[in-house]
């Protein structure tokens, strides 16, 4: 994600009653928009590389030498009681809870929850929350709709790349700059020059087609007789809604960003809300004791009620009131 495609709203943001203002004021029109959804994500910094899932940043972590394929199928391998029954969607949704590279970005419905996150110590730098806009199931455009329920035909597409190697995706993502409206059906996967395949006499895309076809098979035990892949589909970024698999997830009224094949950062320009850094404390009081919002809410356990100071967070609601006195 480009900074330059970020629209940062030019407003001082000081208090949560000023955050909250911003929707009725600033974002008004989407706000109200019965044609989009808005969804949240909050980031402590304006990092180098703002909304982009942690599959392709650029950040060196212990996988930074690994396939997205090896990735996958190495944690399957060494945790594979923790994945049976699940769907790919929820595999990688789970991956991506315990700190996984995948090619989801963690977003949320609830934008106090986002500034939860954005209010969180970086140094001295200022948070950000991110806004996205989703055009709703009710949008006039019917091909722009791009939010999924987490068992539609589209999320079980992209959730089933990570399966596939390099060169297989790069096969597919060939088929689809190629033969952009050409839907992928049986007859195309064949070798029989009567099937009019475009690729009857390409082996390896057909070959890396069929893999594709037949992983997403292994989760919906009919897609293989009837499937009719929209190459268009692969190629996009979708807001999906996942079943909430984990307390943590339901916690943080959380979804995803799936991104499709050759996609590694979000290009449709993205609001943003600043948070001085100044403000921060005060404002992750005024959120626990207004809200409710703390680290014991959002990311549930013991582990996490140890990070919840009431004394501290008090203290510093106290010294904002000493302040103005003065």
């Amino acid at each position: 994600m480009s900074k330059k495609q970020i629209k940062i709203l030019d407003k001082e943001i000081k208090s949560l009653s000023d955050f909250i203002e911003t929707f009725e004021l600033d974002l008004k029109c989407e706000y109200k928009n019965k044609d989009i959804r808005l969804y949240f994500r909050g980031e402590k910094e304006l990092f180098e590389e703002p909304c982009v899932p942690s599959l392709f940043r650029k950040t060196k972590t212990d996988f930074a030498n690994l396939k997205e394929d090896e990735i996958y199928y190495r944690i399957l391998r060494r945790q594979i009681e923790d994945f049976e029954g699940l769907s790919n969607l929820d595999i990688l949704a789970k991956m991506q809870h315990y700190g996984f590279p995948t090619r989801l970005l963690d977003i949320t419905t609830n934008p106090l929850i986002a500034l939860f996150f954005a209010l969180q110590e970086s140094e001295k730098n200022d948070g950000y929350v991110y806004i996205f806009r989703a055009k709703h199931e009710r949008s006039k455009e019917k091909d722009e709709k791009n939010i999924l329920p987490y068992d539609s035909d589209r999320a079980l597409l992209i959730s089933t790349l990570p399966k596939l190697s390099d060169e297989q995706r790069d096969h597919i993502r060939e088929y689809c700059e190629k033969y952009p409206n050409q839907l992928i059906y049986p007859s195309v996967l064949s070798e029989k020059k009567i099937d009019e395949s475009p690729i009857s006499d390409n082996e390896p895309m057909r070959k890396a087609l069929g893999k594709f076809i037949y992983e997403c098979e292994r989760e919906r035990h009919a897609f293989h007789q009837n499937h009719r892949v929209n190459p268009a589909d692969l190629v996009k970024i979708y807001f999906a809604k996942s079943r909430f698999s984990n307390e943590r997830l339901k916690a943080q009224e959380g979804l995803f960003m799936l991104f499709g094949l050759g996609i590694h950062e979000y290009n449709d320009e993205i609001i943003g809300i600043k948070i001085p850094y100044c403000f921060k404390k005060k404002m992750k009081a005024e959120l626990f004791f207004f809200t409710g919002i703390t680290s014991s809410r959002v990311f549930q356990g013991l582990e996490a009620l140890a990070y919840d100071n009431k004394d501290e967070l008090y203290s510093e609601l106290l010294k904002t009131e000493e302040d103005l006195e003065r």
